[in-house]
């Protein structure tokens, strides 16, 4: 979580960003636990064409994040795609998508990622 999350309360007793609550320890405690839930360390070439959608000023997740994973993935080679969506926040499409510029830019890209999925050859 990014370091705006305070402002939601959803702070546990390692602070915003962490999970200490769940996986029983700090990043510096159970390191092992934290990479396995790291989509980073799971990325290898025969990875399944990927799209992330992102808001630039996601409070849950930072946009470094999703940088983070885009590199990677281009750095083993897996396909994948990066929409990041300006003035965005977490769950952006949750309200109101049949009229948020974001939601439908959203759902716009990723019925043409489909698409090209589609026509590509196996």
């Amino acid at each position: 979580m990014g370091a705006s999350a305070r402002r939601l309360g959803v702070q546990k007793s390692g602070g915003a960003g962490r999970l200490d609550w769940i996986l029983e320890g700090s990043p510096a405690q159970v390191p092992e636990r934290y990479a396995l839930l790291s989509p980073s360390s799971h990325v290898h070439r025969d990875c399944p064409a990927t799209l992330l959608m992102q808001g630039t000023v996601d409070i849950i997740v930072p946009r470094a994040a999703a940088e983070a994973l885009r590199d990677r993935m281009r750095e083993v080679g897996a396909p994948m795609a990066l929409l990041m969506l300006p003035r965005v926040d977490h769950a952006f499409d949750l309200v109101a998508t049949r009229w948020s510029p974001s939601a439908r830019k959203s759902i716009w890209h990723a019925e043409r990622f489909l698409a090209h999925l589609a026509r590509a050859p196996a």
